[in-house]
């Protein structure tokens, strides 16, 4: 599979997971779910439950697959450049 097509895919991965409004929050060492509600003007959290281990840290993954997609030609450019560079031997492996 080639890099772009991966990236797409892990990002609808990723999108799949992720539901507008819900946060997770890490307390005495566990990680809940919580949905951000407005209410008069003020933002509140309603408990949800216990967060899959897939959903911690989703929130960073899916910037570094966004910023991958929008830095995605500067990302392929500076591959081709550390492989012409190692075929010159210019970079150590």
């Amino acid at each position: 599979m080639d890099y772009r097509a991966a990236l797409f895919q892990e990002k609808k991965r990723l999108d799949s997971l992720t539901e507008a409004g819900i946060t997770i929050k890490k307390i005495g060492g566990k990680h809940y779910q919580y949905r951000q509600v407005r209410e008069n003007g003020k933002v509140k959290s309603e408990y949800i439950g216990v967060a899959l281990p897939e959903q911690v840290g989703l929130k960073k993954r899916m910037r570094l697959v966004n910023w991958l997609i929008k830095n995605e030609d500067r990302f392929i450019d500076g591959l081709r450049l550390l492989q012409a560079m190692r075929q010159t031997d210019q970079v150590p492996d």
